[in-house]
């Protein structure tokens, strides 16, 4: 298997790493390489977001986001409601835009990973689209002292300089990473790379785009 590399500025320490391109109209592989993350990692983070158009046709409702979380329960939050610009429960929610609401964007917030991947893909099967991480667990209580991490983008992105080889535009991918500094093994990637490999995606180094 081929292994790729990417580095952790802030330590010094490099991060190996294997990346596999994800087709843009490929809605069946996306949700396979979420149902792909093990049941026994630690938790999820990142957001998903209705495609543009979905607000204007009525199918989304604009600037407003579903939290869902770990450490609270969901919450709704709108920037668009005056007078409202912290979290609202549901049933605030509800009284304000009705009954049959879909937030323009789910965020999940340390959500447990398993829980995460079912509410992924139901989403992901309503045409929502955007970046997922899941963590297979941490460290000595340090939250992103993590062993492995799953890295999902399911669409066309843009890097940042500090991203290195993936700077400037980018492919819709998954990135499977682990770290030996906190006892990583790219063993425990195996299950998520079979499934990759299943599906036919192509592996591929990462290089700098405009």
């Amino acid at each position: 298997m081929r292994r790729f590399a990417i580095t952790f500025l802030e330590e010094g320490i490099e991060m190996p790493a294997t990346f596999f391109e994800i087709p843009q109209d490929g809605e069946y592989v996306m949700i396979e390489l979420v149902r792909a993350v093990p049941s026994d990692w630690s938790w999820v983070e990142g957001s998903l977001r209705a495609l543009p158009g979905m607000a204007e046709s009525g199918l989304a409702v604009p600037d407003v986001a579903l939290v869902l979380s770990r450490y609270q329960k969901a919450t709704y939050q709108s920037h668009r409601v005056p007078g409202k610009n912290s979290e609202l429960d549901f049933s605030e929610m509800e009284k304000i835009f009705g009954r049959l609401m879909a937030p323009e964007i789910i965020s999940f917030d340390g959500m447990n990973s398993e829980s995460g991947q079912q509410i992924a893909v139901s989403w992901i099967e309503r045409g929502y689209r955007g970046e997922l991480i899941f963590f297979s667990g941490y460290l000595d209580n340090s939250k992103y002292d993590n062993p492995e991490r799953c890295y999902l983008a399911l669409g066309p992105w843009k890097g940042c300089p500090a991203d290195g080889a993936e700077a400037g535009s980018q492919p819709p991918r998954i990135k499977l990473q682990w770290e030996p500094h906190y006892h990583g093994r790219a063993e425990r990637l195996e299950p998520i790379i079979s499934v990759c490999r299943s599906l036919g995606l192509r592996e591929y180094q990462p290089v700098s785009g405009s």
